[in-house]
């Protein structure tokens, strides 16, 4: 699972904790933690202020993408063509194919970044 803390925000990184809300949380469901991925850290981050969660669950195959609303609340933002763009992290697109594929060569990697900063 990762954290994803903009410069903006870097102050509430501590030594030992985050001390308030990650800009994105992308998670990786198992077996183990669905109900806690689901549901449990879904309510926890839309309440912590979290502004994109993503749910990455390779075992149905599926990513989701929740982006909080001016309401606070999240909405499901779907992928246009098979590629998430982040309302947070400037010029990040993702194409969602990548997870349940070959993993990309490191050519390919290169390419996907150069095109993003290329916009």
């Amino acid at each position: 699972d990762l954290h994803i803390v903009l410069q903006e925000h870097i102050s509430i990184l501590q030594p030992t904790l985050t001390a308030g809300a990650a800009d994105v949380v992308i998670e990786i469901v198992s077996k183990e933690s669905q109900l806690r991925d689901l549901v449990e850290k879904y309510e926890e981050y839309e309440a912590g202020g979290v502004r994109e969660y993503w749910l990455i669950n390779p075992l149905r195959r599926q990513v989701d993408f929740y982006v909080r609303g001016k309401d606070g609340l999240y909405a499901r933002s779907d992928p246009q063509n098979d590629v998430f763009t982040s309302s947070v992290l400037a010029r990040f697109r993702l194409e969602t194919h990548l997870f349940w594929g070959a993993p990309p060569s490191s050519r390919e990697i290169v390419a996907l970044v150069d095109a993003m900063l290329k916009e």
